[in-house]
C-alpha cells in the first residue's frame, strides 16, 4: 500500500531531502505532497513551485510528516501549527541527519539566540544588538549555567546560538561551552563570533569546541574576510566544524557583509501585524536574563534610551519568564504573535545601510528616516 508523505519546506533543503533520502527511508514508492507556511501569501510562486499552503492541507491524510527547512528559525511557526493540529510527531531533516520530535511532549523551539557578553571589539555602525555602544559586561558563569538549565527544562531547542557582543571576550567561554552541551545534549550549538580573537584562543578552548560538537559561526565582516584563510587553517588544525555567515540578507553574490539593515522608528505608529509579517528577524527568538522575547529589541532597547535619551517603551506582555510554571506551548503561542513593540518597526522592507565601523555612533545609525 502506497505511503502518503507530507514534506514541509519549499527551498533547497527540501530538494536535497527528496534527492538524498528517499531510498534511505524506503519512500521511493511513496506519494509526496509538498507544503509550507507562508507569512505573505504569494499565489503565483505557490502555483509554479507546486507547493501548497500548509494551512489548507488535510493533516489526517498523511502517514508521515517531514520538515526540511533552509533556516532553523522558520521551523517555529510550523511546529506550533502541527501541535495545534494534534499531530503526535514530526521528523526534521537538517541536511545531515533525521531527528524525530515528539509534538505532544516538551515544546520545540527551532532557533533561539542568547548573549554571553553584550559588548564587542568590532564597532559595527548600526549593530542591531547595540554591542558597539554598550559598556563592558560579563554574565557570570553561574548565571549563564542557570539560564541553560531552565531553558532546557522548558523547551527542546534545535539550534541555539551563543553570541553577543563578541562571546570570545568572555573570560570563561570555554567552561560555558561545556555547560551548553550538558544542557542541550542533542541541539545544534553555534558560537557566533567575528573571528578576530580566534587565533588568540588557548588549546583548551579548541578542545572544548571539538569535544562538545560546537559549530563556530563566523560573521564574515571585512576584517574577518581578510583573515579567512588563516581561520580555515585553524579550523582544520583543530578539526572544528565551522561556517562563514553573511548574517542578514546581502546583495546578490556578496561574499562578505556589505550591508546592515534598520527598521526602527522613534514612534510606535506602525501596524504591528504587518511589521511582524515582513520582519527580517521574525522567529529570531532571544533569551536574556531568563526571559524569552520574539526578537532582541524589547530586551536591549534600553541601550538606545540611555545613550540617546529616546523614549522607547516596552510592554511586559512581550517578555516571557521561563522560570514560571507557564506551559511552554503557551509561551510558544505568544511568541508567534506580533509584539506590542512591533509598532516601532516599519511595515516596509528594512532600510539598507552600508556596513562600516565607527567610534562615534549616532542615533541615525539605528533609526530609519521617517517620511
Amino acid at each position: 500500500m502506497k505511503e502518503h508523505i507530507l514534506l514541509i519546506g519549499a527551498g533547497k533543503r527540501a530538494e536535497e531531502f527528496l534527492d538524498k533520502t528517499q531510498n534511505l527511508y524506503e519512500m521511493e514508492e511513496a506519494e509526496y505532497v509538498i507544503a509550507d507556511i507562508f507569512y505573505t501569501r504569494k499565489e503565483r510562486w505557490l502555483r509554479e513551485q507546486k507547493v501548497l499552503d500548509l494551512k489548507e492541507v488535510d493533516m489526517g491524510y498523511f502517514d508521515r510528516i517531514f520538515i526540511a527547512k533552509d533556516v532553523p528559525m522558520s521551523i517555529n511557526g510550523v511546529i506550533q501549527y502541527l501541535h495545534h493540529q494534534g499531530m503526535r510527531e514530526v521528523s526534521i531533516y537538517d541536511g545531515q541527519c533525521m531527528k524525530t520530535i515528539d509534538l505532544q511532549g516538551k515544546p520545540v523551539l527551532g532557533y533561539v539566540e542568547m548573549h554571553l557578553v553584550n559588548h564587542c571589539n568590532l564597532n559595527c555602525a548600526g549593530c542591531s544588538h547595540f554591542a558597539n555602544i554598550q559598556e563592558e559586561k560579563y554574565y557570570s558563569e553561574a548565571h549563564i549555567q542557570e539560564e541553560f538549565v531552565v531553558l532546557s527544562q522548558k523547551f527542546h531547542i534545535l539550534t541555539i546560538r551563543l553570541m553577543g557582543g563578541e562571546p570570545l571576550l568572555h573570560p570563561n567561554v570555554t567552561a560555558i561551552l561545556r555547560y551548553a552541551r550538558m544542557s542541550f545534549f542533542d541541539s545544534r550549538i553555534e558560537l557566533v563570533t567575528n573571528g578576530i580573537h580566534l587565533p588568540k584562543m588557548a588549546q583548551e578552548f579548541w578542545q572544548a569546541v571539538k569535544q562538545n560538537g560546537i559549530i563556530i559561526s563566523v560573521s564574515n565582516y571585512e576584517p574577518t574576510f581578510r583573515m579567512a584563510k588563516d581561520l580555515i587553517k585553524l579550523f582544520e588544525k583543530y578539526e572544528t566544524e565551522y561556517a562563514f555567515d553573511l548574517s542578514c540578507k546581502q546583495p546578490e553574490a556578496a561574499h562578505v557583509v556589505k550591508e546592515f539593515h534598520k527598521c526602527l522608528s522613534k514612534t510606535p505608529c506602525h501596524d504591528k501585524q504587518i511589521a511582524a509579517r515582513v520582519c527580517y528577524g521574525k522567529n529570531c527568538y532571544f533569551f536574556h536574563d531568563f526571559y524569552l522575547t520574539k526578537c532582541v529589541f524589547p530586551a536591549l532597547i534600553w541601550v538606545l534610551n540611555e545613550n540617546y535619551g529616546t523614549e522607547f517603551r516596552v510592554d511586559k506582555k512581550d517578555f516571557h519568564d521561563v522560570r514560571l510554571g507557564t506551559d511552554g506551548w503557551e509561551i510558544l503561542d505568544k511568541l508567534e504573535e506580533p509584539m506590542e513593540f512591533c509598532r516601532y518597526c516599519i511595515e516596509e522592507k528594512p532600510e539598507r545601510i552600508k556596513w562600516t565601523t565607527t567610534k562615534k555612533a549616532v542615533l541615525e545609525d539605528y533609526i530609519v528616516c521617517e517620511k
